[in-house]
């Protein structure tokens, strides 16, 4: 059988920066706190644990004073930053460069738009990237998960969309046509369409090799975190093309039934899956065919 682990799955740019700003701290044995799971891995996440790392909520930032805190590649609203000056807390500065300049455009598009004007932001709306950008407008930007979502929206003035940057193309493409069709026939208050396609390049440029990976091998396994936005769209791809595309978090949730009679499996995973990880598994299927 043969086993193999798909070339660029792993972590992405932003996701293997602030890890790495985390492990340089976490080295001198100084403490660090980060705020929220720095990445949506649970095994990723414990490894930081064992390293020292300590994991808060917004809440405990409120009481924190005099302390180094992570913000890690999701981003955060302006009201973290404001906190953070306030009790004198240190904040080293996680936030993916392409979400930071994404948090800027929303935040001068909301500024410059004044009342007669609605950011529309495709994504999940708990997301905690999702939070830090509509943070960027006094949390007054409009978040729509599908393009179903709009029937119930009333459009006026000028409208602009932005996407999470995890978010699918196809959905995003269709709420684009959506809109642009509600506009048109908006003509009591005819307003200006602004599309602004902000996925994340290094994510939906995967969707391809995925595509073609999943269609090359028998079996698919997929590995991410539960919680992990990036991991759903890409699974969701496999799974388009191979029937039988398995999504795990652990090796120990690996089924051997999956691979019975497959000459090929191949092992990939989403942007916020240590390509560790990656390996466990591809040896734990390999344990399996020795049996």
């Amino acid at each position: 059988m043969k086993i193999s682990i798909e070339e660029k799955s792993g972590f992405c740019f932003g996701v293997t920066r602030v890890i790495s700003q985390a492990e340089e701290i976490l080295d001198t044995g100084e403490k660090l706190y980060c705020l929220g799971q720095i990445v949506h891995n649970e095994s990723e996440v414990k490894r930081l644990v064992a390293k020292g790392i300590i994991f808060i909520e917004k809440e405990d930032l409120q009481r924190l004073h005099n302390v180094k805190v992570l913000i890690r590649a999701h981003g955060e609203p302006p009201e973290t930053y404001q906190v953070a000056e306030k009790n004198n807390i240190e904040l080293i500065d996680g936030t993916c460069p392409i979400v930071k300049k994404l948090q800027k455009k929303i935040r001068q598009t909301w500024d410059n738009g004044g009342e007669n004007s609605q950011v529309i932001i495709y994504g999940k709306k708990d997301h905690p990237e999702v939070v830090g950008l509509t943070g960027q407008t006094g949390n007054h930007a409009i978040v729509i998960s599908g393009p179903g979502a709009l029937k119930n929206l009333r459009l006026s003035g000028n409208v602009s969309l932005y996407s999470q940057t995890t978010m699918d193309t196809d959905g995003f493409n269709q709420l684009r046509d959506e809109l642009k069709e509600r506009m048109g026939k908006n003509t009591d208050k005819p307003g200006q369409l602004d599309i602004h396609d902000t996925i994340c390049r290094h994510i939906s440029h995967r969707q391809p090799g995925i595509r073609k990976f999943a269609g090359e091998n028998d079996v698919i396994i997929f590995v991410a975190g539960k919680k992990s936005s990036n991991g759903r769209v890409l699974f969701d791809v496999c799974r388009s093309v191979n029937s039988r595309s398995y999504l795990v978090s652990f090796p120990e949730e690996l089924n051997r039934e999956w691979i019975e009679n497959a000459s090929s499996v191949g092992v990939c995973g989403a942007t916020s899956t240590p390509r560790w990880l990656l390996e466990e598994v591809a040896g734990k299927i390999r344990e399996f065919t020795k049996n």
